[in-house]
């Protein structure tokens, strides 16, 4: 009862978080400004003014197949015309609704006070607030991709087999989704895959969950692959033009193969790991403040602090030294900000979780002194 009141009571503060967020949103509002959301901007009014063909060439061959991306722009288009308050809708609002996703999954992970916080961070993160009014790929593929990882973390929790089927099923669409978006999901899949066979292994009704979460993702891009073999020849067409953008956005720094070479290489990274990542005032030291909630889980041994923490921890890993080549190396450039924007919604549930937890230590503390003194 207490937790339902607990819940309830979340409602005003959460009111208050999603206004706050509306209104740094409109006062950051920037619009049609960069040439990639110019790019995008085009192709979603090629699909109502006519032009746009499925396998068209482009200059990036990657922004015609985004369709996740422009479609719902060119959906606001064909309804409501063609100004800069449709173009930034859809971007807008999916800001908005990852402020409410990052409540509920802090929520489920830590307690309402940690889904508040998380809530609260997201919704003043600079990153967030700046690009929530630009048609760019990179927030809302995160989005789908983090309701995807939140689903599943949802379906593990429920006791029946049917829950479990329609909550992974659900998960694979968002998942797929993201894929419609930006390609970037392909780095989560290994740590996700992961997730679900320590799931599985640990309690085997989460097999449903497991087959239902890739058969609806698998199945989705089988039919994407028809679409493209029906219009282009080729089945695999989407594959085809992201082999083509490996090495797009780069690092060229050029890497000498030997020891030394290697190690003033990984030297080189790790700075630059440092001041784009952990330290830029875009992320709001989110990530340096997520570091220290895992130490102190570590020490603590917070079980809850776990599945964020791997998250968190993989793809900061894998943006600060993976490659986004599997022929050749080809590390990320660091210098683009928002391509690293995936490891913030771990870095956010980890930090709401750390902050939640030292307020109720504090409040245990304070009630322990206050019954004592009493005593």
């Amino acid at each position: 009862a207490a937790a339902r009141d607990e819940v309830r009571l979340a409602g005003v503060p959460l009111a208050v978080i999603l206004a706050l967020a509306t209104l740094a949103r409109v006062l950051s509002f920037r619009g049609y400004t960069t040439y990639d959301a110019a790019e995008y901007t085009r192709l979603a009014h090629m699909m109502i003014a006519g032009g746009f063909k499925v396998g068209m060439v482009w200059f990036f061959r990657v922004f015609p197949v985004r369709v996740g991306l422009f479609a719902p722009v060119a959906l606001a288009f064909k309804l409501f015309g063609v100004n800069e308050v449709t173009l930034t809708a859809y971007p807008f609002l999916l800001s908005l609704l990852s402020v409410l996703v990052a409540y509920f999954a802090a929520r489920a992970m830590f307690g309402t006070r940690a889904g508040l916080i998380a809530a609260a961070l997201t919704a003043l993160l600079p990153i967030d607030v700046r690009h929530a009014s630009q048609l760019l790929p990179d927030m809302p593929a995160t989005f789908y991709m983090n309701v995807g990882m939140v689903l599943v973390y949802a379906g593990s929790r429920q006791e029946t087999a049917s829950r479990k089927a329609w909550l992974g099923a659900l998960a694979g669409l968002s998942l797929f989704a993201s894929w419609l978006c930006k390609e970037s999901v392909l780095f989560l899949l290994p740590r996700l895959g992961a997730y679900l066979i320590w799931l599985s292994i640990k309690d085997r009704r989460n097999l449903v969950l497991l087959v239902a979460t890739v058969a609806a993702a698998g199945l989705l891009v089988i039919v994407e692959g028809w679409v493209y073999f029906h219009y282009t020849g080729d089945f695999f067409y989407r594959f085809y033009t992201l082999k083509n953008n490996t090495g797009a956005g780069a690092d060229r720094t050029a890497i000498a193969a030997t020891v030394p070479g290697i190690a003033r290489y990984a030297a080189h990274r790790m700075n630059e790991v440092l001041q784009e990542i952990i330290l830029t005032p875009y992320f709001a030291l989110i990530p340096l403040a997520a570091l220290a909630a895992c130490v102190y889980a570590a020490f603590r041994r917070l079980r809850a602090f776990i599945l964020p923490g791997l998250w968190f921890g993989w793809l900061l890993v894998l943006f600060g030294f993976g490659s986004s080549g599997l022929k050749a190396y080809f590390p990320l450039s660091l210098q683009v900000v928002r391509y690293q924007y995936p490891l913030l919604f771990p870095a956010v549930l980890l930090v709401s979780g750390f902050l939640g937890t030292l307020l109720v230590r504090s409040e245990e503390r304070r009630v322990g002194k206050e019954c004592r003194s009493r005593w």
